[in-house]
């Protein structure tokens, strides 16, 4: 009883606002993950190891801070959201379908986690992948509408091309080389969602420092960053600036921002396998 007991706290979803999701099965997590994205809901996704050095110093100055009246990860979120909220309110008219900006929250924006014991499995096991899949499927959306919804002449590329430059340069900025045996991210890991709908995401951010003051300057950077980038109207160019140095071909050491697209051979991803 006692072993069952234990079973049950081990996997329990609690919902608040700062809700934790640990769970052993390969499928859970992913279920979990889907159904707030069918909900439209909004949140901020931390998936971390237990033996991760990184997310210790994040998980340290998150308990830190939680003790500070009005300056828990809690109340910043919610200090966020109305944040945000006000920019809808005041009639700003640019709205984005692919990330949710200008849009009504749906649901309240709340943190979630999803807690691995050993960071040797970062992004090795089923659901990860499938996050982390979902990603790419965002960004290559965001990077066909960033690249050819308004240029002249985009119009006119296949369409099927263009999927697959897009997707070619999404997979490689989240596993090496597009290899899904090799995750390019590790933890912490930070993905925002907004409307069931790609914000952003990040690994950076955090040092092995022992130092408390340090601790809380990362901390204070690391949601700084993602409120800014909540609250950027302007958030797909933010993200195509992730991928910069993702070329359509990956083969190559030419970087997105110095790739000549007008000379790109495009019979090369006619039936690029995706």
């Amino acid at each position: 009883m006692k072993k069952f007991l234990n079973l049950l706290a081990a996997t329990a979803l609690v919902t608040t606002s700062a809700s934790t999701v640990v769970s052993c099965s390969s499928t859970a997590n992913w279920k979990t993950f889907k159904g707030w994205i069918d909900k439209q809901d909004s949140f901020i996704l931390y998936i971390g190891a237990r033996d991760c050095e990184y997310c210790q110093q994040f998980e340290t100055a998150k308990d830190i801070v939680s003790s500070e009246p009005g300056n828990s990860l809690e109340d910043r979120i919610t200090s966020l959201q109305n944040e945000y909220n006000n920019l809808t309110i005041v009639g700003n008219t640019q709205t984005d379908d692919l990330t949710g900006f200008g849009q009504a929250l749906k649901s309240d924006l709340r943190f979630e986690t999803f807690m691995i014991d050993e960071k040797a499995n970062n992004f090795r096991e089923k659901w990860s992948k499938n996050i982390l899949d979902w990603a790419v499927d965002q960004v290559t959306n965001i990077y066909i509408d960033y690249r050819w919804g308004s240029t002249p002449g985009g119009d006119l590329i296949d369409t099927t091309v263009k999927e697959n430059i897009a997707k070619k340069v999404a997979k490689n900025a989240f596993y090496k080389n597009g290899d899904k045996t090799s995750p390019n991210v590790g933890t912490p890991f930070f993905l925002v969602v907004r409307n069931g709908k790609l914000v952003t995401w990040t690994t950076d951010g955090y040092s092995e420092s022992t130092e408390t003051n340090d601790k809380l300057v990362e901390f204070d950077n690391w949601f700084n960053a993602i409120r800014e980038d909540f609250k950027n109207p302007d958030i797909k160019s933010s993200i195509m600036s992730k991928l910069e140095d993702y070329s359509p071909d990956a083969s190559t050491s030419e970087s997105k921002t110095n790739f000549n697209y007008d000379q790109i051979d495009f019979n090369n991803y006619t039936n690029w396998n995706k």
